[in-house]
């Protein structure tokens, strides 16, 4: 039996409450053996002080940024990076874009958010797929 080519990865970061600027989390670890190539990710921002109500609150001239890192020890043989999603000036924030980005075998995906100087409840989404990177040659 031939194995498939890839496997599609979705990862649903989660709801990152209460989040001042400066915070990153670990969103997705990449099995040992394979390499992640994210192909499009999303992500957005509210106010945590409004955001239970049916229109959260606007905050204007307050930038905030997310973003992945990928390879975050920056020891791989791909070095860290950043991939911004986002990078905006006001709350509400969020939108989408297509990328390419690597994340080496047993590394980590973090989930950065930044500039931001209120709390704010953030989502992020990814997709992508594993794929089993060829052999290194002797």
């Amino acid at each position: 039996m031939v194995s498939a080519p890839f496997e599609p990865v979705n990862v649903a970061g989660g709801v990152f409450f209460n989040q001042r600027g400066g915070s990153a989390h670990v969103i997705y670890e990449v099995p040992v053996g394979k390499l992640l190539i994210i192909e499009d990710a999303s992500a957005s921002a509210v106010d945590s002080a409004t955001s239970s109500v049916f229109h959260p609150g606007a905050i204007t001239g307050m930038p905030v940024e997310m973003k992945l890192r990928t390879n975050p020890s920056g020891t791989e043989p791909m070095g860290s990076a950043d991939h911004i999603i986002v990078s905006s000036v006001g709350l509400p924030a969020g939108g989408g874009r297509t990328m390419r980005a690597y994340a080496a075998e047993g590394t980590q995906v973090l989930f950065l958010i930044g500039l931001n100087t209120v709390e704010v409840n953030a989502t992020v989404y990814f997709a992508g797929r594993l794929v089993t990177p060829p052999l290194a040659p002797p």
